[in-house]
């Protein structure tokens, strides 16, 4: 059971652990983790509804944007597929714009998922393929990434004593619940650097996060392309509106049954948690892993 093992991590721990590890178990332990099990996620009978589930709009604005013509053997890599629709609309309407064939792989950690995509895309005679691990080799094409940014495991801080402190997870009355760590390097670095950014000090109680992950994430898929781009698609805010003062309690959410809600220990392993994009953040780390910024907007 999934409460049980993140229990036993926290025991190990000295009775607390970083909120990033508990989301990290929470969404992604094998066979537990929300993502890793069997339950439904999207649609109806899910959590939540995502745009391919509305229609194909967005797989018809992707390919508009694909430029796969004047690649040799181009790929598309999609992180992340879901329930297989976003990939299943833009072959299809990939086919009517482009001239060229091309390969369609889906880097999908999820055995349930996986099974989900594969029959939603049976039948297609396309090039697919699921991946286990980033590709080794470098390809031409274009890496999409349909809502995964928010996915990305968060830390949340607080500010008190002019110090960015952890927010992690402990154990009181059987229910794991919020509580504060000691000054950590990594933390301190990346609230300091968007203090730094904003020209600003962030106000005394003021509670947010961070993603440490998303430097390196963006480095991974960097490596990936010799030539081509990445679409990211999700929800979130440029960084002054990120952490404006106003919004003094972070942007971490969770959905269950189509409800949103802020506790992110009422279901562990039956509930998506997920926090906004700080777009800064992602424009940033994207130039530091060698990427061109095309630009961004609102979908």
């Amino acid at each position: 059971m999934l409460a049980q093992r993140i229990r036993s991590e926290i025991e190990s721990a000295g009775g607390w652990i970083r909120f990033d590890r508990y989301m990290q178990l929470a969404l992604y332990a094998p066979a537990l983790g929300y993502y890793t099990g069997p339950e439904p996620k999207f649609g109806v009978h899910g959590d939540f509804v995502t745009g391919p589930g509305l229609g194909d709009f967005l797989a018809r604005a992707l390919a508009e944007h694909a430029g796969l013509d004047a690649m040799s053997n181009p790929v598309i890599l999609e992180l992340g597929a879901g329930d297989g629709r976003l990939a299943r609309q833009l072959i299809t309407a990939l086919r009517a714009r482009v001239r060229r064939d091309f390969g369609y792989w889906i880097l999908e950690p999820s055995g349930s998922l996986r099974a989900r995509q594969q029959a939603e895309l049976a039948g297609l005679d396309a090039r697919i393929r699921w991946l286990d691990s980033l590709p080794e080799q470098p390809i031409d094409g274009i890496i999409i990434a349909n809502e995964v940014m928010d996915a990305l495991p968060v830390v949340p801080f607080v500010k008190r004593g002019g110090h960015a402190l952890p927010l992690g997870v402990s154990v009181g009355n059987e229910r794991f619940r919020w509580a504060i760590g000691s000054e950590e390097a990594d933390l301190a670095a990346a609230v300091g650097a968007v203090e730094h950014d904003l020209g600003m000090v962030l106000p005394e109680a003021y509670r947010s996060e961070v993603s440490l992950l998303l430097p390196g994430w963006l480095a991974a898929l960097s490596a990936v392309l010799a030539r081509g781009h990445a679409l990211l698609i999700d929800y979130g805010l440029v960084r002054r509106e990120y952490y404006h003062p106003s919004r003094n309690a972070g942007t971490l959410i969770c959905h269950y049954r189509h409800r949103a809600h802020e506790d992110p220990f009422a279901y562990p392993g039956l509930q998506d948690i997920s926090a906004w994009v700080d777009f800064s953040a992602v424009a940033a780390g994207a130039r530091a892993a060698g990427f061109e910024i095309g630009g961004f907007t609102t979908q």
